[in-house]
């Protein structure tokens, strides 16, 4: 709503980073937190963090939209019904990729753990996570600020776009044959980097 096309493409990357430093803070944290109160109390702090969230969302939504960051030739939303383009083949195509993104990474996701269940028991499972996520975190975060804009100015959103993919079909083909914690930690982190 703010940001014209260029605007968003040279800030995807600042705003794409929030969620991998996220992911390194809560992977070096939750180590941390593990020694201290035990894995099973983890839900307690995840309840903290979503009220937390919840009551930012809520605060953000009362923050009044300056009119002159409205992006150029943008015009104000009216009330009534939706504009109809859900019919739309590129609408369509961009809801197709998104469900067969998430079925791949969710089956990805419960390998993932399956495996690093069978190695590792208890706080070492935490431990383990909560390590995988801080490096996939920490080199996917460098990754969005130093190598994203750059791959996206030179050749464009659709080999952006294609990276992930490639990386986490390598890595599930990979794990057909071999079925250890090294690949099925390749594989999730294609999808974490």
């Amino acid at each position: 709503d703010l940001h014209d096309a260029r605007a968003a493409k040279r800030l995807f990357a600042t705003i794409g980073s929030a969620r991998v430093l996220g992911v390194v803070l809560v992977g070096l944290g939750s180590g941390a937190i593990v020694k201290v109160i035990g894995t099973p109390q983890l839900i307690f702090v995840l309840v903290g963090l979503m009220a937390g969230i919840a009551g930012l969302a809520l605060a953000l939504a009362k923050e009044p939209r300056p009119e002159g960051q409205m992006r150029a030739g943008a015009q104000p939303r009216r009330h009534g019904p939706p504009p109809q383009i859900a019919g739309h083949p590129y609408v369509q195509a961009l809801a197709g990729i998104m469900l067969l993104t998430f079925i791949a990474l969710t089956i990805g996701d419960f390998q993932f753990k399956a495996i690093a269940r069978a190695t590792y028991q208890g706080d070492d499972l935490a431990r383990f996570f909560g390590l995988f996520y801080a490096g996939a975190g920490t080199v996917s975060f460098l990754f969005q600020v130093f190598l994203t804009p750059r791959i996206l100015a030179r050749l464009g959103v659709g080999a952006g776009m294609s990276a992930m993919p490639g990386v986490f079909g390598a890595a599930s083909m990979a794990l057909l044959l071999m079925p250890k914690l090294a690949v099925a930690t390749v594989m999730k982190f294609a999808d974490n980097g």
